[in-house]
C-alpha cells in the first residue's frame, strides 16, 4: 500500500465509528465489511483528489498566464 492510500485509510478508520455502526455485533465479519468500506472509499478519494488538484493548478496556470499578459 502506498503513502496516499495509508493515509487516507489511517485518517478514515480514526474519523468514522466502526463500533456505533452496529458492524461489530458479527465479529465474523467486521474485519470484512470494515475494510471492503476503506478500499472503496480509497477507490473514490484517490480519483477525486487527483481530479480536484489537478483542477486547482489548471485554474492558477490560466490566472497567472491572464496576469502576464
Amino acid at each position: 500500500m502506498g503513502l496516499v492510500e495509508e493515509t487516507i485509510t489511517v485518517t478514515f478508520q480514526e474519523m468514522v465509528d466502526f463500533q456505533s455502526t452496529g458492524f461489530s455485533s458479527c465479529s465474523l465479519h467486521h474485519k470484512k465489511i470494515v475494510d471492503g468500506i476503506v478500499r472503496d472509499v480509497r477507490r473514490i478519494a484517490i480519483p477525486w483528489c487527483v481530479k480536484q488538484t489537478k483542477r486547482s493548478v489548471s485554474l492558477a496556470g490560466r490566472q497567472m498566464n491572464t496576469k502576464t499578459r
